[in-house]
């Protein structure tokens, strides 16, 4: 809400006597949204093999309004907060911060605005370690008909800090239910949008049932965002929310956005659903979990090349590697019951996944993704798998050496600087401020040897007779943060910043050892990886 927000929002005159616009009706409303959104999704997850499994809302013991039989019945129901904003109803409704202003300098703003009044409202938001989801809405959004714009709305999903947040208007609220009651007589009410009071939003909202679908839909499409999941090519991640009322209703009214009746009888094929892969990414998710699941902490997925493919690891378990083609996922692999450790990778086993005209293509991108919430990218999967020819100038082995450089982590858009260095090093030193600047192998019997740059502090770590490196545990973001050298015997401390970024390890897959480190060097390190020979 504005900071003088009278705490209205947009309805026809015949809905507005009936039933008013005011803030405890707007509190019913999207209280009842969450329970139907949470419906929607359980009957998806069934559908799919996964059980009824959903997402939970966050409840108090309070007064419940799902049914408008109980009077003043409290239960355990779901929490709606009410945040003021410091930013007034004229600021939020600015026609430059309108998302679908063509001519706005600031149409992204409106997700600062709910992001900085959601961080100052403190509890249960504040950080304690862990995603804090939320879901907005904005009950100052305005229809506009002069402008032909609806003022303080943005539909917006996603978050990097540790609140995921999803935005949306109040434009719809009119035509959502407050109670389970109203379900049914609200999907089936086909009267016109009259867009002297409200808005037709995106031309497919002519009537109030079509608005409920449009409102509602597209919110849960950016619930959807929040919750980790990319556009798809159907289902809410696209735009098939415009029939989401099927899956409520047995039939449905009149169709202005294709000016054809409805379906007299909606069946399971008809309805609108999430992806495939977006239910995937739900079961393995954090705000899924069932009480009687072990809690997992997010573990990034690593990607070694080898001979003839490459080794995916993970310590909490791979459950999904997506297969782009062309900007799109046109094949996946699936583990969601059992998440694999390692899985090796064959080119021509991801190829057998594609349909038939993309088989061919040379660029294989690769999401691979980790239980609860790792990822990683590989942009090219068959440039990955390419071969380096390392020369053997350490006499680790006669002859020329087959090495492989792993993924790097960090911002790799630049060139890669590759370092070997010779084995058993007696001392290793990482240089690092508020990030890596570089690390630097040293010897009894020759000169040492540097990666990167001497720059922040020196932090030597010596290592003891028979230790041998296996490896790093690696803090990294948008460049590496901090480095911790890992042992046959044990770990260092975390050397930089030990809470940026996110954590993974680099230890070449068995029957593998370090030879070396790659990676972009700018002002700091800015990405790095482990290059590796068969041992």
């Amino acid at each position: 809400m504005g900071s003088d927000s009278p705490g209205t929002f947009d309805s026809p005159t015949y809905k507005r006597e009936k039933e008013g616009n005011g803030l405890d009706l707007a509190i019913k409303k999207l209280r009842m949204a969450g329970y139907m959104m949470a419906a929607f999704t359980d009957e998806q997850m069934s559908r799919n093999g996964f059980g009824h499994r959903t997402f939970r809302l966050h409840e108090e013991y309070d007064k419940d309004t799902l049914s408008n039989r109980d009077g003043k019945g409290l239960r355990t129901t779901a929490k709606v907060h009410v945040i003021r904003s410091t930013r007034t109803v004229a600021e939020i409704r600015d026609p430059n911060r309108a998302q679908q202003n063509p001519k706005g300098n600031d149409t992204g703003s409106l997700y600062g605005i709910a992001l900085d009044a959601i961080k100052a409202h403190g509890f249960p938001f504040e950080d304690k370690g862990e995603n804090v989801m939320v879901a907005a809405i904005f009950i100052d959004t305005h229809w506009d008909k002069k402008q032909n714009l609806v003022l303080g709305h943005a539909a917006l999903g996603g978050g990097a800090e540790h609140i995921k947040l999803a935005i949306f208007g109040s434009h719809s609220f009119h035509a959502w239910p407050s109670c389970l009651e109203e379900v049914v007589p609200c999907f089936m009410d086909e009267t016109r949008t009259n867009t002297d009071m409200v808005a037709n939003d995106a031309n497919q909202s002519g009537s109030s049932f079509e608005a409920l679908n449009i409102g509602m839909g597209a919110f849960m499409h950016e619930i959807g965002h929040l919750l980790g999941c990319p556009h798809q090519p159907y289902g809410v991640m696209l735009r098939d929310y415009v029939c989401w009322n099927r899956t409520f209703m047995t039939r449905e009214g009149y169709l202005t956005r294709d000016k054809t009746p409805g379906l007299r009888l909606c069946l399971p094929e008809n309805e609108c659903g999430w992806h495939r892969l977006d239910v995937l990414r739900f079961r393995a998710h954090p705000a899924f979990r069932s009480p009687f699941e072990n809690r997992v902490f997010s573990s990034t997925p690593n990607v070694y090349p080898v001979e003839n493919g490459a080794f995916v690891t993970s310590v909490t378990g791979v459950y999904l590697i997506e297969i782009h083609v062309d900007g799109e996922c046109r094949g996946h692999l699936e583990y969601p019951n059992q998440p694999q450790n390692t899985v090796f990778l064959y080119e021509d086993d991801l190829r057998q996944q594609l349909p038939q005209k993309y088989r061919n293509k040379d660029k294989l991108k690769l999401e691979i993704l980790s239980v609860p919430q790792g990822q990683v990218t590989v942009e090219d999967f068959v440039q990955l798998t390419q071969r380096d020819l390392i020369h053997d100038t350490f006499e680790r082995r006669r002859g020329v050496l087959t090495g492989f450089r792993s993924a790097q982590l960090g911002n790799s858009n630049g060139p890669l600087t590759t370092t070997i260095f010779p084995p058993d090093p007696v001392a290793i030193t990482v240089y690092s401020g508020s990030a890596l600047d570089g690390v630097e192998y040293f010897y009894s019997d020759r000169p040492p040897v540097l990666f990167g740059k001497r720059g922040g502090h020196a932090n030597e770590f010596k290592l003891q007779m028979g230790e041998k490196l296996i490896g790093y545990y690696v803090r990294s973001g948008a460049w590496v943060d901090g480095l911790q050298i890992i042992t046959n015997t044990r770990r260092s401390e975390v050397f930089g910043n030990k809470n940026g970024g996110s954590g993974h390890e680099l230890v070449p897959p068995q029957g593998y050892e370090i030879v070396g480190l790659s990676g972009n060097i700018q002002g700091w390190a800015y990405s790095i990886g482990i290059v590796y020979v068969a041992a």
